[in-house]
């Protein structure tokens, strides 16, 4: 997770999990990630396992997300889906 660029990652997480875990998410989001954006259904699972590691913004749409990772990444960062 962001090993191959030179800044770090804006995540967009959410949608729906289908059951999946997320408590494994906290450590590499903490190294790797500028900043989470969080939408859809299972939003609250995935900021309870990243808590407070990088800033989480909620949003309500893909468009919000991806105008919020225009604000936020900086020069080499990448934005992941």
């Amino acid at each position: 997770l962001g090993a191959d660029i030179d800044g770090k990652l804006v995540l967009i997480a959410g949608g729906d999990g289908k059951g999946a875990e997320f408590k494994d998410l906290h450590d590499p989001v903490a190294a790797n990630c500028r900043a989470v954006i969080l939408m859809g259904r299972d939003s609250d699972k995935i900021d309870e396992a990243i808590g407070d590691a990088v800033p989480l913004i909620r949003v309500g749409s893909l468009i919000e997300a991806v105008e919020q990772c225009r604000a936020i990444a900086e020069k080499g960062d990448a934005v992941l889906l």
